[in-house]
């Protein structure tokens, strides 16, 4: 016997894009928290977020993302790692280890990935920005 279909409470919310790979976004009203995943292995299509909104904060919900996106650029990138004493499942152990170099990289990343999820918009203001100081 087919097991029927569990009813999800997830709803799409777009795609985007983070380091050249497309990943969906969904919201779950009924989720608190964020997740990522990168699919099955073998059907690499299926790369997910997912941010929860049972709080129904934009501002929360925007901080998920963002935290969700970092995480995705730097577990791509390899500088996410499982330290050998942590217990399996324990998510909050992971270490990112990266120089200074690499994280001037990690803004072009992040940046795109904001605005391809169409939850952000970049604005310039009208005024002219003001003149930068030359450090020698």
């Amino acid at each position: 016997m087919a097991k029927p279909k569990k009813k999800t409470t997830r709803k799409f919310i777009g795609k985007m894009m983070i380091c050249s790979r497309e990943w969906e976004l969904w919201e779950d009203p009924k989720q608190g928290g964020s997740s990522f995943s990168h699919g099955d292995p073998m059907n690499r299509k299926r790369r997910t977020i997912v941010l929860g909104t049972v709080d129904n904060d934009p501002r929360y919900t925007a901080e998920m993302l963002i935290h969700e996106v970092v995480e995705i650029i730097l577990s791509t990138d390899e500088k996410r790692y499982r330290p050998n004493w942590q217990q399996a499942g324990d998510h909050s152990r992971y270490l990112f280890v990266f120089d200074h170099d690499y994280l001037q990289g990690v803004g072009p990343n992040l940046l795109t990935a904001l605005l391809t999820s169409g939850m952000f918009e970049l604005k310039i203001n009208e005024r002219p920005l003001p003149k930068m100081r030359k450090v020698l």
